[in-house]
């Protein structure tokens, strides 16, 4: 879950243009907006390199969110003689007097993550007035888990994958791959993730979304920008066009203030309109309550195959087919999953779950 703090007031709900019926803007969604181009990106070296380029177009505003940020990072390792991230943003500083950078990060992510970032004020590329931090604290218990791009507002990048250390990798997730090394020089297992770029509206109101959490973290305002202008990356195809875009947030609650939580109920909301097929890709898999609505439907369907409705012969019935096909993609140095009562529990795995609702012959498979 991502936990924000952000003020209610500066986040009006945008009304949808039509009837969706999935989307109910005010319970599962804050907004629903048109994005004229949407492009998937797997894993962070088509990610990095696509932000490379879009960075480079920036004239106004960079507003970066993050769960972690570590400045010493570079986005093509696999390129030679690349620059340092924290450089990059502060060359950009330098060309262009009208660009300013904010960073939000989580107080407690350098600590959680690889315990190598330096106190930020005390990096020389980030000691520059346009160049701008906030820790972000959240409730006990709580963090900031939102990854967010935002350039001139119009385009934004959102997902899974920070600007840190211990992300970069190919979709070919080799065993060895010598580009894949900490800052150190020490090679870190396979690892992967997605991310989303989007542009127009949709991206107008991600950036949104930061402003609103940079007031709440700093107290400053940070004006909207208008510009014209393309800054999508030459290269990078979209492989959507011209759809509305539901953005759904969660939000703790604290000091008698009533938290949101949208993603949640948008998980539900599509796990319970489903008929056919699921398909979940996602870090962790650990909430009971989706766990337990993907149980119950099941259950549900297998029900209404059996020759009685009863729960016991449900589960009978369940027991002697699998619900579809379950393949697992695990990576080097990741938990093996274990699978229970019709639905699979993960931890550190990433997961593709197909729940096609239709017996076969063979038996659920082990990885």
């Amino acid at each position: 879950m991502a936990f924000t703090q952000i003020e209610e007031s500066s986040l009006k709900p945008t009304l949808p243009a039509q009837n969706q019926s999935l989307i109910r803007v005010g319970v599962n969604a804050w907004r629903l907006v048109s994005a004229g181009r949407i492009a998937m990106l797997v894993d962070a070296a088509d990610y990095y390199r696509n932000l490379d380029e879009a960075f480079a177009t920036a004239q106004r505003s960079i507003l970066i969110a993050g769960w972690d940020f570590n400045g010493e990072i570079a986005l093509r390792p696999d390129q030679p003689n690349q620059e340092r991230l924290g450089h990059y943003l502060r060359r950009l500083i330098d060309e262009r007097p009208d660009l300013h950078i904010h960073i939000l990060v989580w107080a407690n992510g350098p600590i959680y993550s690889a315990r190598q970032m330096r106190v930020f004020p005390r990096e020389r590329w980030a000691d520059h007035p346009r160049i701008e931090l906030c820790y972000g604290h959240h409730p006990w218990r709580g963090c900031h888990h939102q990854k967010i791009v935002c350039i001139d507002d119009k385009i934004a990048f959102s997902g899974g994958i920070d600007l840190t250390v211990h992300r970069w990798d190919t979709s070919d997730h080799f065993g060895i791959d010598s580009r894949r090394k900490d800052l150190d020089g020490t090679l870190y297992p396979a690892v992967h993730d997605v991310q989303l770029a989007v542009d127009a509206e949709a991206a107008r109101s991600l950036a949104d979304l930061v402003r609103a959490r940079w007031l709440a973290c700093k107290g400053k305002k940070i004006a909207p920008v208008h510009l014209n202008g393309n800054r999508w990356p030459a290269g990078l195809k979209p492989d959507i066009r011209n759809v509305n875009v539901a953005i759904a947030r969660t939000v703790p609650g604290a000091f008698g203030r009533k938290g949101i939580r949208e993603i949640e109920r948008l998980n539900q909301t599509a796990l319970k309109a489903a008929h056919r097929f699921i398909y979940i890709e996602t870090q962790y898999l650990t909430c009971r309550r989706i766990g337990n609505l993907i149980e119950n439907r099941l259950v549900s369907l297998m029900a209404r195959r059996s020759s009685s409705s009863s729960r016991k012969n449900a589960m009978a019935a369940w027991s002697d087919c699998s619900w579809a096909a379950i393949a697992t993609v695990l990576f080097a140095g990741l938990d093996e999953p274990t699978y229970t009562g019709g639905c699979a529990w993960f931890t550190r795995s990433s997961l593709i779950v197909k729940a096609l609702m239709k017996p076969l012959s063979s038996s659920i498979p082990n990885s």
